[in-house]
């Protein structure tokens, strides 16, 4: 249950979590790619932490974001988005933005989104090979953000939340996804200059020992 308390009104709702279905979606993904992977003998404790990471932060990015909220009546509804974004008061648009006379809070909201993302961005093109390369991995976050948008856009026309599709969110999350590839660039450039001073330590080494007899 959901209950929020505004102008000393209480207002209940029904939880609706889709992050049930994103895990019941993701094992089976999980349970498919550990089949096939066993099959060919590819199957590595790199793959399978790689692909449990990624899935877990699917659940939680769903939990997060499509949480929603069944009220009693679109009555109901209406009062709560009144009380959140002052419908009457703010273009229609702005009612994204929470209250708006709170600049710290569209801040926070703004970082929130971008921190959300930067997950996507470094896990998935380590997991995902087709996710490699900017201008691969830029559209699917775009569109990952995207899905999430419409989704919450959609729910708000069967009253279920207090969300709103925002422009502002494709804008912050895809953000958040760049940072994060930045990230995974970085983590394999210095994995791989890691290993080329270990392969030429260890021949620096070889040639040494070689020197000594």
């Amino acid at each position: 249950m959901h209950t929020v308390y505004l102008n000393n009104q209480q207002y209940t709702a029904q939880n609706v979590n889709a992050s049930l279905v994103v895990a019941f979606l993701s094992a089976i993904l999980l349970i498919r790619f550990f089949v096939k992977s066993k099959l060919a003998g590819t199957l590595t404790w790199q793959n399978i932490l790689g692909r449990l990471a990624l899935a877990s932060y699917a659940v939680l990015v769903a939990f997060l974001t499509l949480t929603f909220y069944r009220w009693p009546s679109f009555g109901t509804y209406i009062d709560v988005i009144k009380g959140y974004g002052g419908l009457g008061q703010y273009e229609f648009w702005r009612l994204s933005v929470f209250h708006p006379e709170g600049v710290a809070f569209s801040w926070y909201q703004m970082l929130a989104n971008i921190s959300l993302f930067i997950p996507l961005g470094l896990l998935a093109p380590l997991v995902l090979p087709k996710w490699r390369g900017f201008f691969k991995i830029l559209p699917k976050i775009f569109l990952t953000s995207l899905i999430i948008e419409t989704i919450q856009g959609i729910s708000t026309f069967f009253y279920l939340s207090n969300r709103l599709f925002d422009a502002n969110d494709l804008v912050t999350n895809t953000t958040g996804g760049v940072i994060g590839y930045i990230l995974y660039k970085l983590v394999v450039r210095y994995i791989r200059i890691e290993k080329q001073r270990f392969s030429q330590g260890k021949h620096f080494k070889e040639k040494q020992d070689e020197s000594d007899f």
